[in-house]
C-alpha cells in the first residue's frame, strides 16, 4: 500500500528516492504494455501519436503542426508519415495555397484503426483504474493533472530544460 512521503522537500531523501522509483516504474509498465497493445495492430508509438494527432482535428494537418504536437523533429516526422502513407492509413499533398506546406489527414482506414485502437486503450485503463475505485480514481486524476501542469510551466531546478526544449527542430 502506498504511503504518502513526510515531506516532499526538506531533505526528504527516501520521500523523493522513492517518488522517483514509482513514477519511473510507472511511466516503464505503461510504456511496455502500451507497445505491446500498438504492436498488435501493427504500429509504433510514434505512429499512433502521428494519427492521433490527425484524428484530433476534422481538417488537413500541416507536418509543423504534427511535429509540434508530438513532440518530434519534422524529419522524424516526414518518416513516420512516409509509412504511414505506404500503409494506406493517410493522405499527403501540398496546401494549393502555399506550395511549401505539406498538408495530411488520415484515409478512412487511418481513422477506423484510430478508433480501434483508442477502444482498446480505453478498456485497458478502465480496467486498471476500475480495481483503483472511483473515488481514489478521481483524486489521482487531479493530482496527476497539477502534476502535469507544473512539470509543463517550466524547469525546476536553473539550467534545466522545459517542456519547450521539445518543440524544437
Amino acid at each position: 500500500m502506498y504511503e504518502e512521503p513526510e515531506s516532499t522537500t526538506g531533505g526528504n531523501r527516501a520521500g523523493i528516492d522513492r517518488w522517483e522509483h514509482v513514477v519511473t516504474r510507472l511511466m516503464l509498465v505503461i510504456r511496455m504494455r502500451f507497445m505491446r497493445q500498438l504492436s498488435q495492430y501493427g504500429l509504433t508509438m510514434p505512429q499512433f501519436f502521428v494519427l492521433k494527432a490527425i484524428s484530433r482535428s476534422e481538417q488537413e494537418r500541416a507536418m509543423r503542426e504534427l511535429a509540434r504536437e508530438t513532440h518530434q523533429v519534422s524529419a522524424t516526422v516526414t518518416g513516420i508519415v512516409d509509412r504511414l502513407v505506404r500503409d494506406g492509413l493517410v493522405e499527403r499533398h501540398r496546401d494549393s495555397e502555399d506550395r511549401r506546406v505539406v498538408l495530411v489527414c488520415l484515409t478512412p482506414a487511418g481513422r477506423e484503426l484510430v478508433e480501434r485502437v483508442s477502444d482498446t486503450n480505453r478498456a485497458t485503463i478502465e480496467g486498471w483504474l476500475s480495481r483503483v475505485g472511483r473515488e481514489k480514481t478521481g483524486r489521482l486524476l487531479d493530482l496527476l493533472s497539477l502534476l502535469l501542469t507544473t512539470i509543463e510551466e517550466g524547469p525546476s531546478q536553473p539550467g534545466s530544460q522545459g517542456l519547450e526544449s521539445l518543440d524544437s527542430d
